[in-house]
């Protein structure tokens, strides 16, 4: 939902974003002033106000659209990220220059090429803001998997060949276009040399876009843990573009060194002005760099995501393996339970074993969930509790909290493990009956019972407390609590809630 607030932001944006190119615009057209003895500055700035009003409206309808989507949560996808980021802005500018067209006697026959290359420089304005923005919305954290990624393989050299075809493939369009506009050819000369040439010139870009892959990783390689994804995506465009620039002039260089006289090259040569000169290869090249940062940056967070799912997959085997425990461990204890009774009196056994089948129901229900209110499972352990009353009779008794709250939690059949632990460690009788008192005290729901360790304890690894601990492990920082006093032995539930389970 649009604020107030969020509509002054976004035309605060605005208006930098049009301040910032029409100050670009006007240093460029400045530095061209100083060739011409004869500048006409009225009619510079007549266009310039044009272009202003222009400019706004385009920068309004890239950060409404942009806002739009962020409403709408549907920055993820890239494709239909860019497609509605771009694509609003430049269909405004096809409708504009529509119009300036119908309303203007500018007599020219190759206008359309006029308006085929504003709206190609404004494709490549909005990419690079859409671009910024993608980046935010998507990459806010830093990450360690990409070192683990082989970068060098087929399928990845395949990935970095299809964005360097397809990018070189329109690099040249827009190039054909501008010859044809600014005088360089005509149609007429669209014959196989200077096909030829586009050919060659096609390689070069290509091989242009495929270096700058190279060294975007490279860059990554030393950034990715020392600064943030906006400072790594800033140094490395800069970075990656003043390298290429260099590199790109010294081709020319000695290109030219070798077809011309060293005199007359070193006399017109003007490096430094190559170096800081920004012109359309200079704009693939951090075209070139930032696409291929997406590329790097998609391929981090696809590879993220499958440890992710690899590793959750792993802890669920795990939890599963831990619950599958409960059923086997339930049984024996009780089956132990049972083959006593069997001995001491048949009849209470197969009234035992009846209630046993009723409670196991219910038991295989929890089993399969990961918590449990802790209402539900107080009253599970009630009827588990008056099943081991039944069998003890006066030597087993047993306290439950009075009231509980609704929105506490417990993993299910924690109680029952705590309770079947303690009846298989301690001896229940007439002379040493044995108490169970079971109360909640602040975030725990504490578990405790008087100590009367049996003579001959049956050898046992723990694998009822440790079943509980590691299965609490998955759902909360909370420990469970231990107390081995001489007289009792407690054991504290960490208790959940919906948030931090």
């Amino acid at each position: 939902m649009m604020t107030t607030k969020r509509t002054l932001i976004l035309l605060g944006r605005t208006l930098l974003s049009t301040f910032l190119i029409i100050l670009f615009l006007f240093s460029f057209e400045l530095i061209e002033s100083f060739n011409h003895t004869n500048y006409d500055y009225t009619r510079f700035f007549q266009k310039l106000g044009k272009v202003t009003i222009a400019f706004f409206l385009l920068f309004s309808a890239f950060f409404a659209t942009n806002e739009w989507l962020r409403i709408k949560n549907k920055t993820q996808k890239p494709f239909p990220y860019f497609l509605y980021a771009i694509g609003t802005p430049v269909l405004l500018s096809v409708v504009m220059c529509g119009v300036r067209h119908y309303t203007s006697f500018l007599g020219r026959d190759d206008i359309h090429l006029l308006y085929i290359e504003t709206i190609a420089y404004v494709i490549i304005i909005m990419f690079l803001l859409a671009a910024i923005h993608y980046l935010k919305y998507n990459f806010k954290t830093k990450n360690s998997t990409s070192k683990k990624i082989a970068w060098k393989t087929k399928s990845m050299y395949k990935k970095v060949a299809i964005y360097a075809l397809v990018l070189t493939f329109l690099y040249m369009i827009y190039t054909v276009i501008f010859y044809i506009y600014h005088g360089g050819v005509g149609l007429n000369y669209l014959n196989l040399e200077f096909l030829f040439f586009m050919g060659k010139e096609y390689v070069f870009n290509f091989c242009i876009a495929f270096l700058c892959w190279h060294l975007v990783v490279l860059f990554y390689s030393y950034l990715e843990t020392k600064v943030s994804i906006l400072g790594s995506l800033i140094i490395t465009t800069l970075g990656i573009f003043v390298i290429m620039e260099l590199l790109i002039n010294m081709y020319f260089f000695l290109k030219l060194l070798m077809y011309t006289d060293y005199d007359i090259v070193i006399k017109n040569f003007n490096f430094i002005y190559l170096i800081t000169g920004v012109g359309d290869r200079s704009v693939f090249v951090i075209i070139c760099t930032l696409c291929y940062q997406f590329l790097y940056f998609n391929e981090t967070r696809s590879t993220e995501q499958k440890a992710l799912k690899a590793a959750i997959g792993k802890q669920t085997e795990k939890y599963e393996s831990l619950r599958r425990q409960l059923s086997p461990h339930f049984l024996f204890n009780n089956i132990n339970v049972l083959t006593a009774l069997i001995e001491e009196n048949p009849q209470k056994a197969v009234r035992f074993s009846e209630s046993l089948g009723n409670i196991y129901r219910h038991f295989l229900r929890q089993e399969d969930e990961d918590i449990v209110s802790l209402q539900s499972a107080l009253l599970f352990s009630k009827d588990y509790l008056e099943l081991l009353k039944y069998r003890y009779e006066e030597a087993f008794q047993y306290v439950l909290p009075k009231t509980v709250a609704s929105h506490q939690y417990i993993i299910p059949l924690a109680l029952q493990q705590v309770i079947e632990n303690t009846i298989k460690h301690n001896e229940v009788s007439a002379e040493k009956p044995l108490q169970i008192t079971i109360e909640i005290q602040d975030d725990y729901i504490s578990i405790q019972n008087t100590k009367q360790l049996k003579a001959t304890i049956e050898n046992t690894k723990g694998t009822g407390i440790e079943n509980i601990q590691k299965r609490y492990a998955f759902l909360t920082e909370k420990e469970v609590v231990i107390q081995d006093e001489a007289a009792s032995f407690t054991i504290k539930l960490p208790l959940l809630n919906m948030e931090n389970a």
